[in-house]
């Protein structure tokens, strides 16, 4: 899940700056104060999440909730491209999509962490930053195929906001499938961690008196 959403979410973030700079006239500056809101919005569903108890329904109904705003959001941001909005919109629907990241994100890390045990821990951490890697590398590498021959037929002059929007078809697939896979997370529990032999306490036969 965390491959996906997060190679959905940054792809879009790699591209949105630079629509508003070459396609609105914006300065770097306020291209990158856009995209402040989707951060505060990520903080405040992290602080929210963390109110969900760690193992049950209501975890998994916060990750897939996540997963389900970040599709939804690369939807409309892909529109707002489409259709050329003007960048208050832009900043909204991106804030919605922080905050789903924010609710998917903390969610995915603590489901793998109370479905392992203490020693699968290090090994389950190391999982998730590598798929996150994975994702975001991948995702952005087939976005940029996708946007090249946009540039290219452009010339000297900046990327047509349909280039944009056709760009913004590999994150929204990839955050749709996201939300499919976090349909599919299931209640469960830690499974005990078994105490070495060298640790239990034998008990001596009592003698009798």
């Amino acid at each position: 899940m965390n491959l996906l959403v997060a190679g959905g979410y940054f792809a879009a973030e790699v591209y949105l700056p630079l629509y508003l700079v070459s396609a609105k006239g914006m300065s770097p500056f306020a291209a990158g104060s856009v995209l402040t809101g989707a951060a505060l919005a990520w903080a405040a569903a992290a602080a929210l999440q963390g109110r969900v108890p760690d193992r049950g329904r209501a975890r998994h109904r916060a990750a897939l909730l996540g997963c389900g705003i970040v599709a939804v959001t690369l939807v409309g941001v892909a529109g707002c491209l489409a259709v050329s909005a003007p960048w208050p919109v832009v900043f909204v629907m991106w804030a919605a999509g922080g905050f789903g990241m924010g609710l998917a994100y903390p969610s995915a890390s603590v489901l793998v962490l109370s479905l392992s045990t203490d020693r699968e821990q290090g090994a389950g951490s190391g999982a998730l930053k590598l798929a996150e890697a994975v994702g975001t590398t991948v995702t952005i590498a087939l976005s940029g195929a996708v946007f090249a021959p946009f540039a290219r037929a452009a010339a000297a002059e900046p990327a047509s906001a349909t280039g944009f929007a056709a760009t913004m078809a590999v994150p929204v697939v990839s955050a749709v499938f996201a939300a499919v896979v976090a349909t599919r997370l299931r209640p469960g529990g830690r499974s005990p961690t078994p105490t070495p032999p060298s640790r239990r306490r034998s008990r001596r036969p009592r003698m009798p008196g």
